[in-house]
């Protein structure tokens, strides 16, 4: 895990850009769990990493998978916002700019308008899954899938 975790590093430090990533078979598809796990911090799903990496891989590798999964992105150090990739910079520009709408904050990269920041919140829930304010409790678990047995 420590090899991968270095190696997503120095694919995250643009000044190392452009960079070329190889593996293969022969190096274990490292190539593909560096991918995944990049995948993984870039905020993509889970199925399309694994489309992605069994792309490279040629076959589903569950080990690989199941690392991908489990892999420590908290434990990824970003360096230092001048160093980092645009790609990288907008991404967590983003996630700062949904955390404060989600909790009724101001942010600089956010509209003033109320409107505006509405249509804001529509955009970013489609980008990332529905965004709901604070206000919004929930105070039991419900099921949106209801088995056709039980509808009597």
């Amino acid at each position: 895990e420590e090899t991968v975790k270095v190696l997503v590093e120095l694919l995250l430090d643009a000044k190392r850009h452009p960079l070329l990533v190889l593996g293969g078979p022969r190096a274990g598809h490292l190539d593909a769990l560096v991918v995944g796990c990049l995948r993984r911090l870039q905020g993509w799903s889970l199925a399309s990493t694994f489309q992605d990496t069994r792309g490279m891989v040629g076959q589903a590798l569950h080990d690989h998978e199941q690392f991908v999964e489990q892999f420590d992105l908290a434990g990824v150090a970003l360096p230092p916002p001048r160093a980092r990739p645009r790609w990288l910079q907008r991404h967590l520009e983003l996630e700062a700019q949904e955390e404060c709408l989600c909790e009724g904050r101001d942010h600089p990269g956010l509209p003033a308008d109320p409107e505006l920041r509405r249509r804001w919140m529509r955009v970013l829930g489609y980008r990332s899954g529905p965004v709901v304010g604070p206000d919004v409790t929930y105070d039991r678990i419900l099921s949106l899938v209801v088995d056709d047995d039980d509808a009597n």
